[in-house]
């Protein structure tokens, strides 16, 4: 599995200079993909709804850091794609994947064990309910349930 994943992605860095716009579109859909690999989300099976599923369900911890690492990329990859938008239309829809990303990581990192996992599920929660053009408001009742989550998770640790 993972070998698939870091050829394809020594692929498109490879081939980065000669399309480098390509190369981001790309290196963005095989990071979400990677990060999905490691939850164990069925192909075709909705990011959010899959990584709650498996947070709550529970998952090894290693799982949820690779899955990290990989949402984290995918998300930085989003925002130079966000960097070229030309429209409003454009830059909502940008954004609007920006903030799907935003809340799947804001689930792994509720489900890391350290104490920094919760604080940044946390802020995660803020950027993306805080959204100047409301995008975050789709996401209230679940991030909502995480709050209460991450609440409780405290309360059992005290």
């Amino acid at each position: 599995m993972a070998n698939d994943f870091e050829a394809r992605h020594a692929a498109i860095v490879e081939g980065r200079a000669s399309d480098p716009e390509r190369a981001v579109y790309q290196l963005r859909a095989l990071e979400e993909q990677w990060a999905a690999s490691f939850l164990g989300l069925s192909e075709g099976e909705a990011l959010i709804a899959g990584v709650r599923r498996r947070v709550i369900e529970g998952i090894a911890e290693e799982r949820v850091l690779s899955a990290i690492a990989h949402l984290e990329e995918a998300l930085s990859q989003q925002w130079t794609l966000g960097t070229w938008s030309s429209g409003a239309g454009e830059g909502l829809a940008s954004i609007a994947e920006v903030r799907r990303l935003q809340v799947a990581l804001a689930w792994l990192h509720g489900a890391r064990t350290d104490p920094e996992g919760p604080a940044h599920a946390l802020s995660l929660i803020a950027q993306v309910l805080e959204d100047p053009n409301g995008q975050g408001g789709r996401y209230a009742a679940m991030l909502k349930e995480l709050e209460q989550k991450l609440d409780g998770d405290s309360d059992d640790a005290a």
